[in-house]
């Protein structure tokens, strides 16, 4: 991650979490939020002209970003 935005806007913190109620909270969110996820194919990302026209001129902006 040496990036723009990784050296200036992004700071990652590592923690060790040991018998705490945080554990199976951080469990719950996770398994509740693969329950509502559907899977995904590639005909299911396809972008039509404008999408992808509008995406490509995005990802010039976004190392600024």
């Amino acid at each position: 991650n040496l990036d723009y935005r990784s050296l200036v806007h992004h700071f990652e913190d590592g923690i060790l979490v040991i018998d705490s109620p945080t554990i199976d909270e951080a469990k719950r969110s996770y398994m509740d939020t693969l329950a509502a996820s559907e899977l995904q194919n590639k005909d299911d990302a396809r972008l039509n002209l404008f999408e992808w026209i509008l995406r490509n001129i995005i990802k010039i902006f976004a190392p600024l970003l």
